[in-house]
């Protein structure tokens, strides 16, 4: 079995919130592919859900897609969809730009395909929402 590290989250005198490496080794991963895995992460958390627990350990309201209220509601133009997604991107840290976007939705299920530009390089961006 290979070596894993352990992080924990604690509540230090102050009251604020520490991360606990078991082997005291943190390695931050700062690529085109980290940075992609973070977006792809990002689309698939619904509205409120807890984001990245390395990065954000508290509810926000301002994070990850509003599913039903905003992409699935049939009433609602693409355009305004596509603004929900694109939130989502942008709110990525080291998002730069989209350069190419596609968007494929059925009745009940939504495709994107979106080339991003991150200050790390460009990365390709798959996501099927069904």
């Amino acid at each position: 079995m290979a070596d894993m590290t352990l992080i924990n989250v604690q509540r230090n005198e102050s009251g604020d919130l520490d991360m606990v490496l078991d082997d005291g080794e943190f390695e931050m991963v700062e690529d085109v592919d980290a940075c992609g895995v973070w977006i792809a992460e990002r689309l698939l958390l619904g509205r409120s859900e807890i984001d990245t627990p390395v990065v954000d350990y508290v509810r926000n309201s301002t994070k990850g897609l509003d599913y039903y209220g905003i992409l699935f509601k049939s009433v609602l133009s693409r355009g305004v969809k596509e603004l929900e997604v694109k939130r989502v991107i942008f709110g990525t840290p080291g998002v730069r730009a989209i350069t190419k976007w596609v968007w494929d939705q059925t009745e009940h299920s939504l495709s994107i395909e979106a080339w991003v530009v991150t200050i790390y390089g460009t990365v390709v961006i798959n996501e099927v929402f069904a």
